[in-house]
């Protein structure tokens, strides 16, 4: 429908997904760099951004909008 925002939802998607594994709380590289958890944090971002391109506008999912037990 319209991708306006898309990447802005990715980005957002990906901060929140470090957030929520506390990665910005601790001194050092707190990235995920296991594939495993990379995929997962790229499969999340690319999910939130596929819903903001399903909206008209710059309207990107809350995460009550988005499935239950995402970032899977």
């Amino acid at each position: 429908v319209d991708t306006v925002g898309a990447g802005d939802a990715f980005m957002a998607a990906t901060l929140g997904q470090l957030a929520d594994l506390d990665a910005f709380s601790h001194p050092g590289p707190g990235l995920p760099l296991d594939e495993e958890s990379m995929g997962r944090l790229v499969r999340g971002a690319i999910e939130v951004a596929a819903v903001t391109c399903e909206r008209r506008g710059a309207n990107p999912p809350r995460r009550q909008d988005l499935p239950a037990g995402w970032p899977d």
